[in-house]
């Protein structure tokens, strides 16, 4: 009996030093998978601090040109300037011109930006209507003349017909 009671011990020991054992083992395999994730999520938080520190030296290092660029591109304000502009450079180069439309075109790919065609319709000498054609190439907004024709009316007297296209900030 002695012995049965030292073997029933000894079992009894044995099945809680192993229950004992699984319990530990799992509690460290827990721990192991917790500090994993915490791991992923901090990699996860630096990576995602490197990119807005990445992002913030982009747009500190774009920011003059931003603004060099906007200043090119008209909103919806600006469109009665670039047509003020227009009548002004046909009256400095002699050209009775008149705007026959302006229309908005919405550009595929473009997300915050449309394109406004202006049509221009002028009379007067063939120098000053290539003068004004060269004035409408170079003004002072992201533009560029599409397209340009003239037609001989009568003596000296010419007909041009223009066509300049600006790039726009979409409205809201």
């Amino acid at each position: 009996m002695k012995n049965t009671a030292t073997l029933i011990f000894a079992i009894a020991v044995f099945l809680g030093s192993l229950g004992g054992y699984v319990f530990l083992m799992m509690r460290i395999n827990t721990s192991v998978d917790n500090i994993a994730a915490a791991k992923v999520s901090i990699d996860s938080i630096g990576k995602r601090e490197q990119f807005a520190k990445t992002a913030n030296i982009f747009l500190a290092d774009t920011g003059n040109e931003k603004q060099t660029l906007a200043r090119f591109v008209i909103d919806d304000q600006k469109i009665i300037d670039v047509i003020e502009t227009i009548e002004t450079t046909a009256r400095r180069e002699k050209v009775d011109a008149s705007i026959s439309s302006v229309t908005l075109q919405n550009e595929q790919d473009w997300k915050n930006h449309e394109t406004v065609r202006i049509v221009i319709n002028g009379e007067g000498t063939y120098a000053a209507l290539a003068a004004f054609s060269s004035a409408l190439e170079t003004l002072p907004f992201a533009s560029r003349l599409e397209s340009v024709s003239f037609e001989h009316v009568s003596g000296h007297s010419w007909f041009g017909g223009y066509t300049v296209v600006l790039v726009k900030e979409k409205s809201i």
